[in-house]
């Protein structure tokens, strides 16, 4: 059905209305397309068509009886207007009334109906109502005028008016227009005359009419501005994204905006005069909002704010963020506003963003990775659990450091320009070496990027490390090892031939001295000799660096080996050393020959006692258990010196390689040590910094009591 403009005023459709309620008559505005709250607003207009269903039903509710509606339209005039109406059609001159009376019908009653009126005589005049568009008048629409015009004739005159109609446009096809006939017999008398004209004469007629013409229009203008908010306003609230619900004091809705509708999808008078829990469906949700109702009407205009699990027609479950509001005023009835935002996609993102940043967490949290993150100026934003195990110092401590007090100051370390490099290249992989709250140096490697702030700028660097000190050294430990293993066939070799050159020139000596008779001559052949000595001497160092000689092994018990070398270093050691030891109570048995393992202990002890040189220090000698179910023994000589450099650690075990001037060694001692540790299938530690001293770890593997020295 095409649409229609609204054409007939709502002041008619409310009368009928209230004429329906006050007769106790059934609602006869079930199954009209607008709603109530139009229809029943006397400011208000409507089509022809719901004007016509709605009295089609109280033609039914009257029992359909013909010309029904002219009567109740004639019984409406009489009993509904306001008091002032029918004084003003008394008083009235009838040319005026009438004039008037056509002139308000097109305007404020019905915009499709043109209203004349012409005087046959003294006390004759006929109504002409002529359809602008037949096919919007109704028979109804014609019995009710008719019943109007005849109730106006009434109460026109005190004796009883005729009317006759002479033609009808509806039951004509709207060829003829719909004119009613009306005669009187007599006019009023003197006394009602009298009476009508002291009344009247409060205020002329022109001024009556001018005053109802006047505040008419005004209400209209004031009602046309009503109408253009009201729209407005709806425009407003069908733009929402959030439902907008009133509900009446029963709580039953009387109002929803589009957004509403489309969340629980239904249309409006689908929904209009329902119970708002009827789509709530949950119990726990219905028994909040129950309780939320009750709270709201004990605290007017406060919102209560809750959270509603609301089901649509197809059984899709949203969650509704709510407010209730009690709302009264004195030209309204009381209700509830409620307002509901749909955050179901909100909170599936929330719950997806809570999951992720958990597994992120988790992965962040539990990483055996190392994860960091330093501002522009270096200092800490941020450190997962494993940087702090490793580095020793709690999160909150490492907020407080600059990267820098991470590093040795007498380290060749430039921090600065570290952050520089990394600043200038997003992602670099790098060895990072920092030291621990315990003192312990690490050596991490380090992959880093550049991180963000909310702005997109550059806030500093990140960073996932791997520990790699172990590893680092027992890649440099193979390394050596290889070397060493080179360097000692190398070295096997060399003694081998070089012996027997010193053979020669030892004998050759000898034979010298004996044969000589010229004392000169003498003492040179013996100092060839003692030079022979001395180098063979050099050379079973050799062999044994090469060859890891030993004696037969034994079970002896190195603490006391230790002791023995401590007793011997006290008289080697100047007075600015200081020498301690650490000695468990029990023995500590490994199987080997006690006089290498000596000789090794002695020659740590030297080299320790060499780099602290005449400064202050000192020297500690440590024996203890380690490794799984204490497997391992280890005996450490330790010193506070210099240090050894990271660009020679690497070569100090090689044979001849020595940092001491030519007078001061030979560069044998360590790598001997080597060898005899090799011997004894143990291994040989180095742990040094610039500036930090030095460890050197002798490991054993630990041996049963079987053969005691």
């Amino acid at each position: 059905m095409a649409h229609e403009e609204p054409t007939v005023s709502c002041y008619t459709t409310s009368l009928l209305i209230k004429y329906a309620q006050k007769k106790n008559l059934p609602d006869i505005t079930k199954g009209i397309p607008v709603s109530s709250e139009r229809i029943n607003d006397p400011r208000e207009w409507t089509s022809s068509a719901t004007w016509t269903s709605l009295a089609k039903n109280l033609e039914a509710a009257l029992g359909n009886k013909a010309g029904i509606i002219a009567e109740v339209a004639q019984e409406i005039l009489e009993n509904e207007v306001s008091a002032f109406f029918p004084l003003f059609l008394k008083i009235a001159p009838t040319k005026l009334l009438f004039r008037y009376l056509a002139k308000y019908t097109q305007q404020y009653s019905n915009k499709n109906l043109v209203c004349t009126a012409e005087i046959v005589s003294k006390n004759e005049i006929n109504i002409i109502f002529q359809p602008v568009d037949p096919q919007q008048y109704s028979i109804q629409m014609c019995d009710f005028n008719r019943g109007w015009t005849y109730a106006i004739a009434k109460m026109k005159r005190s004796r009883k008016a005729r009317l006759t109609e002479v033609s009808c446009s509806v039951r004509s096809g709207g060829t003829l227009p719909c004119v009613y006939n009306i005669k009187w017999k007599t006019a009023d008398t003197v006394l009602q005359k009298i009476k009508y004209l002291f009344i009247y004469s409060i205020r002329d007629q022109h001024s009556v009419i001018t005053h109802l013409e006047e505040n008419h229009q005004t209400l209209q203008k004031q009602y046309q501005e009503i109408l253009s908010m009201k729209d407005f306003y709806s425009h407003i609230m069908d733009s929402m994204g959030e439902g907008i619900i009133w509900l009446n004091a029963d709580r039953t809705i009387t109002f929803t905006n589009n957004a509403f509708c489309r969340l629980i999808g239904l249309p409006e008078n689908e929904v209009r005069g329902k119970p708002f829990e009827s789509i709530l469906q949950e119990s726990s949700t219905i028994d909040t909002y129950n309780t939320l109702c009750i709270n709201c009407r004990n605290q007017p205009l406060v919102p209560i704010e809750a959270e509603f699990i609301v089901t649509s027609r197809n059984g899709e479950r949203h969650i509704g963020q709510t407010s209730i509001i009690w709302v009264t005023g004195e030209h309204y009835p009381p209700g509830y506003v409620i307002s509901i935002r749909d955050i179901t996609e909100t909170r599936k993102i929330k719950r997806q963003l809570s999951a992720a940043e958990n597994r992120y967490r988790s992965l962040y949290e539990n990483s055996p990775a190392i994860i960091i993150a330093v501002d522009m100026d270096g200092r800490f934003l941020y450190a997962n659990p494993a940087m702090t195990e490793q580095s020793g110092y709690t999160e909150e401590e490492l907020k407080e450091m600059h990267f820098k007090q991470l590093i040795a100051p007498e380290a060749d370390y430039n921090v600065d320009y570290l952050l520089q490099n990394l600043l200038a290249h997003p992602t670099r992989l790098q060895e990072v070496h920092f030291k621990t709250k315990d003192g312990i140096w690490k050596c991490i490697a380090l992959n880093t990027y550049h991180i963000h702030d909310s702005d997109d700028n550059l806030a500093g660097i990140s960073g996932i490390g791997v520990d790699v000190t172990e590893t680092k050294r027992l890649n440099e430990q193979l390394i050596k090892s290889q070397r060493m293993d080179v360097l000692g066939q190398l070295a096997g070799g060399m003694a081998h031939d070089f012996g027997n050159m010193l053979g020669s020139i030892h004998g050759f000596s000898r034979m010298i001295a004996d044969r000589s008779t010229d004392e000169k001559i003498k003492s040179y052949a013996a100092l060839i000799e003692r030079s022979c000595l001395r180098a063979h001497d050099l050379v079973k160092n050799l062999l044994a660096f090469s060859r890891g000689d030993t004696r037969e092994s034994v079970v002896f018990d190195v603490v006391g080996i230790a002791g023995e070398v401590k007793n011997m270093m006290y008289g080697a050691m100047p007075k600015t050393i200081t020498l301690t030891s650490e000695f468990p109570d029990e023995p500590h048995l490994i199987l080997g020959d006690p006089g290498k393992i000596h000789q090794s202990i002695v020659n740590l002890c030297v080299n320790a006692r060499d780099a602290i040189g005449p400064r202050k220090g000192a020297v500690t000698l440590r024996v203890k258990k380690a490794g799984e179910n204490n497997n391992l023994i280890r005996v450490q000589v330790e010193d506070t010196g210099t240090g050894i450099p990271p660009d020679i650690i690497e070569k100090i075990f090689d044979p001849f390689f020595s940092t001491k001037k030519k007078t001061e060694g030979t560069g044998l001692g360590l790598s001997v040590v080597y060898g005899i540790m090799k011997a004894h299938k143990g291994e040989i530690y180095v742990e040094s910094h610039p500036g930090e001293g030095t460890i050197f770890t002798l490991e054993f593997p630990a041996a049963a009591a079987r053969k005691s020295r």
